[in-house]
Order: C-alpha cells, then sequence, then structure tokens
C-alpha cells in the first residue's frame, strides 16, 4: 500500500479510536454485477499487517469495509 494511503486510512482509523496496535475486522467483497468470490474474504488484524492485502484486493475490485465496533474475528 501506499504509504500516503496506509497513513490516510490509519488517520481515519484513529478517529474511531483504533490504535496502530489494535486489530481490525475488514470484510471484503465483490459488490458488482460480476460476483467474483475469490476476492471475499475476513481478514482480523492490525491495518500495518494487512495494509498490502488490502490495497491489492481493492486494485483487483474489491470493496474494502471495516466493523466499527468490537468484533471477534
Amino acid at each position: 500500500m501506499a504509504a500516503d494511503a496506509a497513513r490516510t486510512a490509519a488517520d481515519f482509523l484513529a478517529l474511531f479510536g483504533v490504535g496502530p496496535d489494535d486489530p481490525v475486522t475488514f470484510q471484503c467483497f465483490d459488490d458488482s454485477s460480476k460476483k467474483r468470490r475469490h476476492l471475499a474474504r475476513v481478514i482480523h488484524a492490525t491495518l500495518a499487517s494487512c495494509a498490502d492485502q488490502l490495497a491489492a484486493l481493492n486494485a483487483m475490485g474489491a470493496g474494502v469495509f471495516w466493523t466499527c465496533q468490537r468484533a471477534t474475528g
């Protein structure tokens, strides 16, 4: 993930009280009419540890969403 995009994502999560060492539940999927299932996954990790994976999925057309309340993964 580009440094600017990673910083922007981290700043956004910080607005909700998510720190750099806090795990987050991200959900990725193709929301287009193609419904490419290989893009669907749930990732429970810190942003730093999965930023490149999220960026790659997004580049392939996956929407990247996050859970704003506590979750168990």
